[in-house]
Formats: C-alpha cells, structure tokens, sequence
C-alpha cells in the first residue's frame, strides 16, 4: 500500500493516541506570510540550507503559525507523518517531503538545527526522515479490520510515502534535458531562487537533489471561470479557447494564489490585462490557457538555466491534462507531449 500525500500540509497531533489536535493546514493557505516577513532576516542562511525560498507554501512557516495560533500540545508534522504513524510505520516521513519543510539541510539529509531554531521548532521532536525504498511497516491488527470484502490488510505492507509530484517522477524520462526533472546523478552547485532543489525520494543512501518549479494553483482559474458563468464547465475550455484566432489582446496573470517559481511572490494576485470592448467571452478563455502555458514556459526557462542544458521534450501531468479537463474528445491527452 503506497501513500501519496500533500507535502507541505501540517497538523498537530498527539503521538501516543495518534489523535488530531488542530485542523490540517494545507499547502495553498498563505495566512503564515507574515510569520515569512518577520524572519526576513533569516531568509538568505536558509536557502543556503534547504535551498527553498522562505515562503509561507512550505510546511516550517505554517507550523510556526499553528504553534502560535491554535496549539502547543503534541507534535507538528506534515501529514504524511501522522497518517503514517495511525498506520503502524511509527514516526517517520519521507525524504522527498522532508525536503519541503524548510527544515531539513540538504548537504546532510537530516533535519537542521539553525533552521528549526529560525522557526521556534526542536529538532528532537521531527521524525526520522527516511530515504530508502522498501517496507516501512504494516498496519497493526486493530486497524486491519476492513469492512470491505476481499481487501487482505495483513498481506499489505506500508511502502514508498511522498508527495505527488515526486512520485510522478518516474513516468518522465530520466536523461539530461528530457524532463523538468533532472536525473538523480546531475547535483545541483548552490541553492537557486528560481527553482528550488528537493529530494526525489524513494533513494538508498543520501538522496539526490532534483530541480522542480510549481505554478501555485494555476488551474484553480478555470474552476474561477466556470464559477463567474464565463465557461459551461472545464470541459468547454478547449472549444471556447479555439473560437477565437487569439485573445483579442487580453492578458491573463493566473496569481490568484499568489506567484510561485520562479518569482516567489504569495503577495502577488491574478489580472486581466488589455480588455477592450472587443473582448469577449471566448477572449477570456483564450487568455487564460495561454497564461497557464507562459507560467509553464517560465519554469520551463528557469530548469534549462538551473540545469544548464536545454529540455528536448516537456511532458504534461496532472489535473488539468486529464479528458475531463481539456477535451472529452481526447481520452488519452494525459501525459501529452509537445516538442
């Protein structure tokens, strides 16, 4: 049984009951940007240890948040931790998570004590941060109780927890300049603030660094569409956006969750730009597909530059490449590739 997580989602939790002393704080939430702005100061030493900028996206600033704001009972953690623990894997996270805290120092792939100083954070109280494959436990007897027939608990060992994005890592090709992730034996020279390093997980040994880039929540702007009425539904984006020959001059900046790579900017917010009485609907649509794609080709800039050779080939994940998205014409455009 594998677990895919939320990466930079943290809770409070009580370690001997396993039970859940806060609600989870998920990854798109920004209210800890000015726990950021305070410890501006310490900006600089920490991406020279984690190689991440200091953004309220990553887990360390929404602990400090949760510890200020709700509780100083139990222990904080990512939600990969805790949903391991409830399972029977004890304390432990995965490297690739690990990675996105703003806690762990890449030169060692163990937790730093500056750094979880910087956020008010023990060190004694983080999981161990494991990087190599294999089993990492089964579930005890008392949570093997399934009501569903046919689903063998005891024969399910726990294995390969992380993030979405690197475990979706192995589906892209592994030579240099094929993928927005570098293979794992390309080392990165220094933390860059474009594209921020992070372990791909799931290694034996001290674990490689990977460059990655994430658009913060760009699609969310046609669920936005469809919810001002200007789309029937995502499905009707591709046939509204080839309607028009172009976007009748309009411009769209998908920030409504803020700028992430390579700007890093949380305070930044989505516009339209070049309206006209001309504009139209359809125009709308256009201007944000190709606002999704210049924040796509921006990444894709900042990883040639980061990896110093260019991407012969960009493989597209995710939601918004699914048949229910893009086009119910297309049942196999997840994945597509452009050249």
């Amino acid at each position: 049984m594998a677990l895919a997580n939320q990466g930079e989602t943290v809770l409070a939790w009580d370690r001997r009951s396993g039970r859940a002393l806060t609600p989870a704080i998920v990854w798109q939430d920004r209210r800890s940007a000015g726990i950021c702005q305070r410890l501006s100061g310490s900006a600089g030493r920490l991406a020279a240890i984690t190689g991440l900028p200091l953004d309220p996206y990553f887990a360390a600033p929404k602990m400090t948040w949760l510890r200020e704001n709700l509780t100083t009972e139990g222990v904080v953690t990512t939600t990969d931790t805790w949903l391991l623990a409830r399972l029977g894997a004890g304390y432990v996270t995965d490297a690739a998570t690990a990675s996105r805290t703003l806690l762990l120092d890449l030169a060692t792939a163990d937790w730093s004590a500056e750094a979880c100083g910087v956020f008010g954070i023990d060190p004694r109280n983080c999981p161990r941060s494991a990087t190599a494959p294999g089993s990492w436990g089964r579930p005890p007897r008392s949570a093997r109780r399934c009501r569903s027939p046919g689903w063998p608990w005891t024969s399910r060992p726990l294995c390969s927890p992380s993030g979405a994005s690197p475990r979706a890592r192995p589906s892209a090709p592994t030579e240099p300049g094929r993928s927005c992730w570098p293979p794992p034996g390309r080392r990165r020279s220094g933390p860059r603030p474009g594209c921020p390093p992070r372990s791909p997980g799931g290694w034996a040994g001290r674990p490689p660094t990977v460059s990655t880039g994430r658009c913060t929540r760009p699609g969310a702007a046609v669920r936005w569409l469809t919810g001002l009425g200007l789309l029937p539904g995502a499905e009707g984006l591709d046939a509204a956006g080839a309607s028009v020959p172009d976007s009748g001059g309009a411009v769209f900046v998908p920030a409504l969750a803020g700028l992430g790579a390579p700007h890093w900017r949380p305070d930044a917010r989505g516009a339209f730009l070049g309206l006209g009485m001309g504009v139209t609907r359809a125009h709308l649509a256009r201007a944000v597909i190709e606002g999704i794609a210049a924040s796509v080709a921006l990444l894709a800039a900042a990883v040639t530059a980061d990896i110093g050779a260019p991407l012969g080939r960009l493989r597209a994940d995710g939601g918004l490449t699914g048949p229910g998205c893009w086009s119910r014409r297309r049942p196999t455009c997840s994945r597509r590739r452009w050249r």
